[in-house]
């Protein structure tokens, strides 16, 4: 106890520096004393909010930063950053989360009424999936044919009339524009393997090695930068972008 009680005196005092053989040495252990921490950063769904809270905000938040970051953090994340301070940290400001469908699980087969919904309610409109649509949605039962399927074409019996059926073949690959990213930007389009069996059900396969989501990053990034050059100086900010 006295112990205890002769450091807190000794505490008390200034503390002392000395410069030995060019190191500085003080007598008394310092603690660094770190900004508080900010509140939680908003969550927002859409980029153009994104661009609003920045061309709102910009002033007050320059008076505590050097500046700020976009980090599009992936195609469906985009997050804003104060610069790195001296106690090496950042404040998160904002955090944007897109809202898109629940996407298709690919390489799973579904009956053909599932995927005609899916494929309606799921995917941007082009010329393949029309094609699609107008296949699966006059498809036969018991029409999906194994002879002949040389693991790129496969024969689909599809009704053409009251009495009349004819043989056409699957397409492959089809290119297809599901919505998976902000929709303020451009949604990448994908090849994809489509694949019919009996029951009959439907697959789709993804072909591209997932080189849509760069596509989409960079469609996110070039859309911020656009719509922020119209508003503000961009000597007033840093935007970056990763692709990860």
């Amino acid at each position: 106890m006295i112990k205890a009680a002769l450091q807190y005196i000794v505490g008390l005092s200034s503390a002392e520096i000395k410069n030995i053989e060019g190191y500085t040495y003080t007598d008394k252990e310092l603690d660094l004393v770190e900004q508080p921490v900010l509140k939680e950063p908003y969550q927002v769904n859409t980029l153009e909010a994104i661009v609003e809270y920045i061309i709102t905000n910009t002033n007050d938040i320059l008076q505590q930063e050097q500046g700020i970051i976009i980090h599009v953090k992936n195609y469906q994340t985009v997050e804003v950053y104060g610069w790195l301070n001296k106690f090496k940290r950042q404040n998160c400001y904002l955090i944007a989360t897109a809202m898109c469908p629940e996407a298709l699980s690919y390489g799973t087969y579904y009956n053909v009424e599932d995927f005609n919904i899916k494929l309606q309610a799921r995917f941007a409109n082009n010329d393949d999936k029309a094609l699609l649509l107008q296949l699966t949605g006059n498809v036969k039962d018991e029409s999906v044919r194994q002879v002949g399927d040389d693991g790129v074409k496969q024969s689909v019996t599809v009704k053409t009339g009251v009495t009349m059926v004819e043989e056409v073949l699957v397409p492959n690959p089809v290119t297809l524009i599901p919505r998976r990213t902000f929709f303020e930007v451009e949604q990448p389009e994908s090849p994809f393997i489509f694949r019919m069996k009996e029951g009959p059900s439907c697959a789709l396969f993804e072909a591209d090695g997932g080189a849509w989501k760069q596509e989409a990053m960079q469609n996110i990034a070039a859309y911020l930068k656009e719509s922020l050059q119209k508003q503000l100086s961009l000597e007033k900010f840093k935007l970056i972008r990763i692709l990860a």
